[in-house]
């Protein structure tokens, strides 16, 4: 489904009951610039145990782009399980 700013609030009742109903929730942000995780991800042994980042580490950085950029647009994807396969 795609919502625009037009149709948000009449959509939002349906967009909360999706995420509420969902097993799993993907979101997905579009920022306006790109970060250099590149530079963040060269300090992997000290910061990150084992080279991988931790799922704090990543909202870390996220959050950090968020504040540094603009967000443009944003992506959820709502999962559910089918019990009739």
């Amino acid at each position: 489904m795609d919502v625009t700013g037009e149709d948000f609030h009449r959509l939002l009742p349906s967009l909360l009951e999706a995420i509420a109903d969902a097993q799993f929730v993907a979101i997905d942000l579009e920022f306006s610039g790109i970060s250099n995780q590149q530079k963040s991800r060269s300090r992997a042994p000290k910061q990150y145990a084992g080279g991988k980042a931790s799922l704090q580490d990543r909202y870390e950085e996220e959050r950090s782009a968020a504040e540094k950029y603009q967000v443009l647009q944003i992506g959820i994807t709502c999962v559910g399980e089918s019990l009739n396969r």
